[in-house]
């Protein structure tokens, strides 16, 4: 709720609660490591969620046939923050209707870096 609460109000976002399916996929994966890993995929779920609330479909899409949440092993720490940038910035034009600026905005990034990172991950040409 903490996490919600807080990516909601920087991303300009009107976000009322986690669904309970999610909170009990959530509560059954162990975070190892640390809590960065439970915070991006809170804002993840938050910035791609189409309703009122952050539902299964939204967490990332890794170990939802376990019922859990699970960092892809096989994939160096690089490739998976990658994977999580292009979530946000997908999420984010999606949420929009493609509004690139509006997107910008509302990942909290400048026009610029935004376009930036589009290129990266070839979302849009150069």
């Amino acid at each position: 709720d903490h996490f919600l609460e807080k990516y909601a109000a920087h991303h300009n976002k009107e976000m009322r609660r986690i669904s309970t399916p999610a909170i009990d996929m959530i509560m059954s994966y162990h975070w190892p490591g640390n809590v960065r890993e439970l915070k991006f995929a809170v804002e993840r779920a938050l910035c791609v969620a189409r309703a009122s609330e952050v539902d299964i479909e939204d967490l990332p899409h890794e170990g939802r046939g376990k019922g859990g949440m699970a960092v892809d092993s096989t994939g160096d720490f690089d490739e998976q923050i990658a994977g999580v940038e292009r979530g946000l910035l997908n999420g984010a034009l999606e949420q929009t209707g493609g509004r690139q600026k509006d997107a910008a905005q509302q990942l909290g990034l400048t026009y610029d870096r935004f376009r930036h990172l589009l290129r990266k991950y070839q979302i849009i040409g150069k």
